[in-house]
């Protein structure tokens, strides 16, 4: 937008561009709906702001063609199938969602933009179990501290924070619009390195001989403290699920455990029903890995085996960020004799 490089360096630049709004693009989340809008305010701002210069007005057609480039196996899918994906976007823009439509007083949807930004850190930066009014009332003063600093502080690029800012509130705009159901963390990925960037502009502009200044830098640095140290909490949680003394049943174990069952017999999988009933993780793995032709079933008759894995995960199905806790198996409502048993799981016949 603003360097004075050689001509070929900015066509070079607008196509890296073009591409990389691709790749945002196909992430199909809600940077499929925001970024291609901020990408055409870019776009006029510049030819805007380059008026006299007709070679340098050109320059945005780069991005628009390396980006449809990038997208051409997308768009090719599109065609084959008459549009389905875009009508289908029509149809979640167009139509009354589930709750209603959203509401049109303007300071209910304020408030709602406002509230999906704090509750963010409740969702991703700061995480918990639950909802956490503590959490909650953290993200005011950090989000509060940090844009205060920003607004009143910042000597950096303005053109590329204007680009964010742009991005930002046309994704409040959206979340606004958004109906009362669980708005999942994911849905909000163009808002997560939101706060991470007004804390690094905030510290850097800081003048740490004022006693204020340092009073503002201490509360970022503890926050900022905090959030890493609930993250790597839940982190040592899921790893110590996948890896701990008592974990989860992993693709070697269940290999294992296979070839401990004679050739041919039937292995019970009450998971084996819908979209499992054809591609079960059983049927995958003796196929292609054990292959000793077992007959795999939901029906679970007597005589055939069960594999038990001793846990399995949780997982909170809720707005906030995935949490992931173990949980002990329940055993299968059969009378049923043990064969072996490994740290991971139970191997039994049905009776």
């Amino acid at each position: 937008m603003e360097t004075s490089k050689p001509l070929l360096y900015q066509a070079i630049a607008w196509i890296f561009f073009g591409i990389t709004v691709a790749i945002l693009v196909s992430l199909h989340t809600t940077t499929m709906l925001i970024i291609p809008v901020t990408c055409v305010i870019a776009c006029l701002w510049f030819v805007y702001r380059n008026r006299k210069n007709t070679i340098k007005c050109l320059l945005p057609f780069l991005s628009i063609l390396s980006a449809n480039l990038a997208l051409f196996m997308y768009w090719h899918s599109e065609i084959v199938r008459n549009f389905a994906n875009t009508r289908g976007i029509v149809r979640a823009l167009t139509a009354k969602g589930a709750s209603g439509e959203p509401s049109s007083n303007l300071f209910t949807r304020l408030f709602k933009a406002i509230w999906e930004t704090v509750y963010l850190g409740n969702q991703v930066f700061f995480l918990n179990d639950n909802i956490s009014i503590f959490n909650v009332v953290v993200s005011v003063i950090f989000f509060g501290i940090s844009l205060y600093i920003v607004i009143k502080k910042y000597r950096g690029n303005k053109t590329l924070i204007g680009f964010f800012a742009i991005t930002w509130i046309i994704f409040l705009y959206a979340s606004s619009n958004y109906p009362d159901e669980h708005f999942y963390s994911h849905r909000k990925i163009l808002l997560w390195f939101a706060p991470i960037l007004l804390a690094i502009a905030s510290l850097a502009y800081l003048n740490l001989t004022k006693t204020f200044h340092r009073i503002l830098a201490l509360v970022l640095a503890i926050i900022i403290g905090y959030s890493i140290a609930t993250n790597l909490y839940f982190n040592q949680r899921y790893l110590a699920s996948k890896y701990g003394s008592e974990r989860l049943l992993s693709v070697a174990d269940t290999v294992a455990i296979i070839n401990q069952i004679p050739v041919g017999l039937t292995l019970c999988d009450p998971a084996k029903k819908g979209k499992r009933k054809e591609h079960g993780q059983y049927d995958y793995i003796d196929t292609f890995m054990t292959k000793r032709e077992l007959k795999i079933t939901n029906a679970c008759p007597s005589g055939s085996y069960y594999i038990q894995p001793k846990f399995k995960m949780a997982i909170q199905m809720n707005d906030l960020f995935p949490i992931f806790t173990l949980v002990k198996t329940p055993p299968l409502d059969r009378p049923m004799t043990p064969l072996l048993e490994t740290p991971e799981t139970y191997l039994y016949k049905i009776e």
